[in-house]
């Protein structure tokens, strides 16, 4: 098993965060993700949302089960169907300033190093997009 951790602090509160955290919105701000469907019009515990995703040179898709869902607070999520199965987490804090937002992926199995690292990479790299979306959406960039 490998786990990789990142946070980010945002300029805006944890309600103006939770609006990024709709898997659907994903594709709208980051060029990580292609294509998500979700077997439902809301997002809630037990639904399915199918991913593709490209942040290498070839597009992975997989099937991502929402596990925890707490407006303004958290989102967890199962992955399967896809290359690295596992488990995603996010916490939003509200700090002195705005938000701290946590991102989690714990992997099933050990990750090769250069993949790991590249997870690592692409996680920060989302962690960014969604940062500069929430800052300039809401006049705080």
């Amino acid at each position: 098993m490998t786990k990789i951790s990142r946070s980010i602090e945002m300029r805006v509160d944890p309600d103006t965060v939770w609006e990024f955290m709709d898997m659907r919105k994903w594709t709208q701000f980051s060029e990580i993700f292609k294509k998500i469907d979700l077997s439902s019009a809301e997002m809630k515990v037990g639904e399915i949302a199918t991913i593709t995703a490209g942040p290498g040179s070839e597009d992975v898709r997989y099937s991502a089960q929402i596990t925890a869902f707490e407006p303004m607070k958290k989102l967890a999520y199962s992955r399967s169907g896809g290359p690295l199965p596992g488990k995603s987490e996010w916490q939003i804090l509200a700090n002195g300033t705005g938000s701290k937002v946590s991102f989690e992926n714990t992997f099933r199995d050990p990750l090769p190093e250069p993949v790991e690292k590249s997870m690592a990479s692409t996680m920060e790299k989302f962690l960014s997009d969604m940062k500069s979306a929430a800052e300039i959406a809401f006049g705080k960039p």
